[in-house]
C-alpha cells in the first residue's frame, strides 16, 4: 500500500507541477490579472490626449482625440494569448474560451461592432467617428474578455467594487471641501464650486461642488457607484467570512454615502428602481437569501438617510424646477429632444455616424459657444442618431440576445443581481448620454453586459 501511495504522489507532483507552469495557465493567469487590473483601475481617467477635432466655435470634450490607459490594458489582455514572452499557440486555440451557449451573443457582438463601422463612412467628420468606433471596440473586447470562464465573476465584481473605493473617498472629499485638485497622471481636473463651469449645486447662499470622483462628471460617478452597490450586494454569495461580511458592510456605506454626493438624479433614481424591483424579487423567491443582505441593505439605507440629513439643503435644492441651475438643467433635456429631432431627420436609415451627433447638431444649430452643443439626454436616442435604423437592429439583437439568456435563469440570485445592475443602466440610458458617448459608459456598459451573462450561468453560486 505504500508503495502505490508513495507512486501514486510521483505520478501527481510532477502532474500538478506541469499544469502550474504550462504555457497556457500562465498565459491564462497574466490575461485574468491584466483584465482584473483594467476593471481595479476602471475609474481613473488617464489618457494620452493626441489630437483634437474642435467645431467652428471651440473644442470640447467631444471633440478630444484620446486613448485612455486602462483601453491599453484591456487590448493587452486580449491579445496576450496570441504572443506574450515568446509563446505562440498553435492548433487553432481561441482567444476567449467562453461557454457554447454564448456563442450566438459573440456572432451577433461582433456584427454589431461592424454595423457601427459602417457609420464612420458616412460621418462628416471621419477623425471623430474613427476614434469612436475605436472606443466601441476596445469596450467590446473588455465584454469578451470578461467571459471568459477562466475569469471568475465574483473575481471581477470584487475588482470592480474595489477600484471604487479611492474615488469614493476622494468624492466625499469634493463634496465636503469643495474643490478638487488636478494630475495628469491620475487623469484629474481641477474643479473649485466657486469656479464657473463647475458642476454644482447652487443654494440661495452657497455653491457646493457635486462629486466628481476621478470622472468627468458627477453623472458618470453616480452610475458607477450605483451599479458598485448591486456588485457588493452579491458577495455574500461567495464571501462569507465575518471579515469578510465586514468589508462589504464598508464598501456598501461609502458607496451609499458618495452616491447621495455626486448628487445626480439619474443615478438615485437608478439605484432606487433597480434596489426595489430586486427586492421584491428576493422577498418573492429568496426569502432565506434576503435575510442574508438585509443587515447590508439596512446599512446602506441608514447611510443615505444620514448623508441626506446632513447635506438636506443642496439635495432638496436638486429635485428644486424653480432653482436657477436646476431649470436650467430640465430646459437643456427638452431643448436637446427637439433638437435631437431636427437632426436625425433625413439621417434615419444610416444616422450621422459615430461620435458625430455634437457636429451634426452645429450643422443645423449653427453660431453657439462650443459648451453648448451636448449629445442628446438619452442614450437610446443618441445611437439612433448617429448609428441609424440598421446599427440599432444589431445592438438591439446582441442586447436581447444576453437578456433572453438572463431571464431564462430568473429567479436564482446571481441571475437577479446580475438584473438589478442591467436595470440601472438602463434607466440611466433613458436620462443621460454617457453610455455611449464617453468612454467610461461604454466600460460601464461592456461589464455590466458581461456580468449579465457570467452570473446567469448555472453553478455560478458553487464556484
Amino acid at each position: 500500500m505504500r508503495t502505490i501511495a508513495a507512486n501514486s504522489s510521483a505520478i501527481a507532483l510532477p502532474t500538478l507541477v506541469k499544469s502550474i507552469t504550462s504555457p497556457m495557465t500562465r498565459l491564462e493567469h497574466y490575461r485574468t490579472r491584466l483584465l482584473l487590473a483594467a476593471l481595479f483601475l476602471l475609474p481613473w481617467q488617464t489618457r494620452w490626449m493626441f489630437g483634437f477635432e474642435p467645431l467652428s466655435s471651440g473644442i470640447s470634450e467631444f471633440g478630444v482625440l484620446s486613448l485612455f490607459a486602462v483601453e491599453i490594458l484591456i487590448v493587452a489582455s486580449f491579445i496576450l494569448p496570441a504572443r506574450t514572452i515568446g509563446i505562440v499557440q498553435s492548433g487553432g486555440q481561441p482567444f476567449i474560451k467562453h461557454r457554447p451557449e454564448f456563442d450566438l451573443t459573440v456572432v451577433l457582438g461582433w456584427l454589431m461592432v461592424l454595423a457601427v463601422l459602417a457609420s464612420v463612412v458616412v460621418a462628416p467628420n471621419t477623425n471623430l467617428a474613427s476614434m469612436a468606433w475605436l472606443h466601441i471596440l476596445v469596450g467590446y473586447l473588455l465584454f469578451l474578455g470578461l467571459l471568459n470562464k477562466h475569469l471568475k465573476p465574483q473575481e471581477a465584481l470584487l475588482a470592480f467594487a474595489l477600484g471604487l473605493i479611492l474615488p469614493s473617498l476622494l468624492g466625499m472629499y469634493q463634496a465636503v471641501a469643495g474643490v478638487s485638485p488636478s494630475s495628469t497622471w491620475l487623469g484629474l481636473a481641477a474643479h473649485d464650486a466657486m469656479t464657473p463651469g463647475a458642476s454644482v449645486i447652487e443654494t440661495f447662499s452657497l455653491r457646493f461642488l457635486r462629486a466628481y470622483g476621478s470622472f468627468q462628471h458627477p453623472n458618470i460617478f453616480g452610475g458607477y457607484l450605483a451599479v458598485g452597490l448591486f456588485a457588493v450586494f452579491l458577495f455574500p454569495r461567495w464571501y462569507r467570512s465575518r471579515r469578510a461580511r465586514l468589508g462589504a458592510y464598508a464598501m456598501g456605506a461609502l458607496f451609499a454615502s458618495t452616491l447621495v454626493l455626486t448628487y445626480s438624479r439619474s443615478a438615485w433614481l437608478a439605484f432606487a428602481l433597480s434596489f426595489a424591483i430586486t427586492g421584491w424579487m428576493l422577498f418573492t423567491h429568496h426569502r432565506v437569501e434576503m435575510r442574508r443582505v438585509i443587515p447590508l441593505g439596512l446599512i446602506i439605507l441608514v447611510m443615505i438617510f444620514f448623508t441626506v440629513t446632513l447635506f438636506s439643503n443642496p439635495i432638496f435644492t436638486r429635485f428644486d424646477a424653480t432653482a436657477r441651475l436646476e431649470a436650467q438643467s430640465i430646459e437643456e433635456r427638452f431643448d436637446g429632444i427637439e433638437e435631437w429631432k431636427r437632426v436625425v431627420s433625413g439621417n434615419v436609415l444610416e444616422g450621422v455616424g459615430a461620435g458625430n451627433y455634437t457636429v451634426a447638431l452645429e450643422e443645423t444649430f449653427p453660431g453657439r459657444e462650443a459648451y453648448a452643443y451636448q449629445p442628446v439626454h438619452n442614450t437610446y436616442l443618441l445611437i439612433f442618431s448617429e448609428v441609424g435604423i440598421i446599427g440599432v437592429l444589431f445592438i438591439l439583437l446582441w442586447a436581447a440576445s444576453i437578456d433572453r439568456y438572463n431571464y431564462a435563469q430568473i429567479p436564482r440570485v446571481p441571475a437577479v443581481g446580475a438584473l438589478a445592475m442591467g436595470n440601472a443602466v438602463l434607466i440611466i440610458g433613458f436620462l443621460d448620454h454617457y453610455i455611449w458617448s464617453l468612454w467610461p459608459g461604454l466600460a460601464l456598459l461592456a461589464f455590466v453586459m458581461a456580468m449579465t451573462l457570467r452570473l446567469s450561468e448555472p453553478g455560478v453560486e458553487k464556484e
